[in-house]
């Protein structure tokens, strides 16, 4: 399976500014339903549990409060 052939607005270019951030580019096959929903899954978990219940003040709290 070709795994080179994603959305338009996923550059090349796109993919080599992440790990300057510290974020590591993988790449997932296009059919990949069960993937994609775990990860919306666990974001709309974060939002309920954490990110609706209170104030984020920054980048360190937002990783401590998700950490716990």
């Amino acid at each position: 399976m070709d795994l080179g052939k994603r959305a338009g607005q996923f550059t090349e270019a796109f993919d080599a500014s992440q790990p300057s951030a510290g974020i590591e580019v993988v790449k997932i096959s296009p059919p990949s339903p069960r993937a994609n929903a775990i990860a919306e899954r666990w974001i709309a978990s974060a939002r309920r549990e954490c990110l609706d219940r209170m104030l984020i003040t920054g980048e360190r709290h937002l990783r401590l409060v998700l950490g716990e």
